[in-house]
């Protein structure tokens, strides 16, 4: 390895040492005590501690400066004291067995340590740790970042022997902290001089997929909101990483943001800052920005944020039933959630509201009724001649006399709307009374949610869902309804 990066800060005197010991570490007849000598030549020493430091680093390492530096120490200071000088570290703490605390001293008490600024008291701790025992030094480790509260760490294995490494090592991964160790080219097992290079090992739980994302990311994908934010919550508390545990709290709100949104939050009566969840989105998605965060694909998040940023702005202040476009697309949107992940019953509820404010909005938009609490229907007792032969055809229809004190319920809207002379209103009642004839309106009504015990199939689900979907389609242009019923799809988490 070539050392040309050196030479140009070295005494002559300096030089002369240095190329001396690099020869015998290259030369094929060198015995093993003789390199041991040489490389724990205290000149030599001296030197690497002055200039190793000025060695090009890679940009991982650059970027795991002036963290705090947690390090397991064996018998030999050398390469805990080398990592240290390399990183910079605001706060080392010196991971020591018992029979290797003299050498986490002598690290202590280095005077190029110490030039680092590092107080030898409050700065530079010594923690006895385990050989073997992973729990126990994860418990150490723990420890360790809940003394540092909003702290990045790096955790420097170099040092002990490989057993303590590894122990370290695992505790560290699963803490997701950032693990260094100081590679160097070996001769005969001596690291040549000069030659030793900051390393950051890949993290296992990262590279091939933290369970726990993944956990998130299914139970996010089957609706299960509440279970997937505690898995983010509980990830959390065994994290030590400060900038994995920032992005697990935008997951989290990103997580409790769209629980919400399946909630209908956007429709309570009450104006809080909770119901408004497109500013909600907006502000979280700002903060995914800013740290680079992509957990969603961008279009899916922008076609969210059109959708809810509509079902702010048509919020009413303490609107018992708010029947408008939006709101009618994300309870089939829910609907269809529901049954992806196969609860056909809630699925077919959601459906049969679906109908019952598609009938709303039509009545209300173009039949003048005002209200289907308190309907004014005047617009048909006008089309039709008279109140009484409103009575009649509705009778005639519906098979049962029109009574609308107490407010008009699914059928009493989609038989007024077979008497509207608007086309499209009277396909939208006979697709219903259609489906009431091919008995898919006492699949609901049997259903665990209606007014019965007996579960709806998936076959019962398809066949009730696409007669709703008929329904809805005349409400809008074409090909309008599927492009907000897009809009309003959950996203996809990509978290791992």
């Amino acid at each position: 390895m070539s050392q040309n990066w050196l030479w140009p800060h070295l005494s002559s005197e300096a030089r002369l040492l240095v190329e001396t010991t690099l020869d015998a570490f290259c030369s094929p007849h060198a015995k093993r005590e003789q390199l041991v000598e040489l490389a724990n030549n205290i000149d030599i020493q001296t030197l690497e501690k002055q200039f190793l430091p000025l060695k090009s680093q890679s940009q991982q390492i650059q970027a795991l400066k002036e963290r705090v530096l947690i390090a397991s120490v064996g018998f030999r200071p050398m390469p805990v004291i080398l990592s240290a000088l390399l990183l910079e570290p605001t706060r080392l703490y010196l991971l020591h067995s018992l029979d290797s605390r003299r050498f986490a001293e002598k690290i202590r008490d280095d005077e190029f340590v110490q030039n680092l600024g590092l107080d030898p008291v409050k700065d530079i701790l010594l923690r006895e740790i385990s050989l073997t025992d992973a729990p126990q030094n994860y418990g150490m480790l723990q420890e360790i970042v809940r003394e540092n509260p909003k702290t990045e760490f790096v955790v420097d294995v170099s040092g002990g022997v490989k057993v303590m490494g590894v122990s370290l090592a695992s505790a560290a991964f699963w803490l997701r902290l950032p693990v260094v160790y100081m590679l160097g080219k070996e001769v005969k097992g001596i690291i040549e001089p000069f030659s030793e290079e900051l390393t950051l090992l890949k993290n296992p739980f990262v590279h091939f997929g933290s369970p726990d994302l993944r956990s998130i990311a299914n139970l996010f994908a089957l609706g299960e909101y509440d279970a997937a934010m505690n898995v983010c919550h509980n990830l959390r508390e065994t994290i030590g990483d400060v900038s994995l545990l920032g992005k697990l709290e935008i997951i989290e709100e990103f997580i409790e943001l769209y629980r919400d949104w399946d909630l209908f939050l956007h429709s309570q009566a009450k104006d809080t800052p909770q119901r408004k969840l497109g500013t909600r989105l907006r502000v979280i998605r700002g903060r995914m920005r800013r740290l680079g965060l992509n957990i969603a694909k961008e279009k899916q998040l922008q076609d969210n944020q059109t959708f809810l940023d509509n079902l702010e702005s048509t919020w009413k202040s303490n609107k018992r039933n708010n029947s408008e476009p939006y709101r009618l697309v994300d309870i089939f949107a829910a609907a269809q959630r529901r049954a992806k992940v196969g609860k056909y019953d809630d699925a077919i509820a959601r459906c049969y509201r679906c109908m019952e404010m598609s009938a709303s909005i039509a009545l209300l938009d173009q039949c003048q009724i005002k209200d289907t609490k308190e309907p004014d229907l005047s617009f048909f007792s006008n089309y039709l001649g008279s109140e009484a032969k409103l009575q009649e055809a509705f009778r005639e229809k519906a098979s049962y006399a029109l009574n609308h004190e107490g407010g008009l319920g699914l059928k009493d809207q989609m038989t007024l709307l077979t008497l509207s002379p608007d086309k499209k209103h009277q396909s939208m009642g006979n697709i219903y009374f259609g489906m009431e004839k091919d008995k898919l309106m006492e699949l609901r009504n049997r259903s665990t949610l209606a007014h019965g015990t007996i579960p709806v199939t998936k076959e019962e689900y398809e066949r009730f869902e696409k007669g709703t979907r008929r329904i809805i389609d005349f409400l809008f242009e074409k090909g309008e309804f599927n492009q907000m019923l897009a809009m309003a799809q959950h996203p996809t988490l990509q978290l791992v």
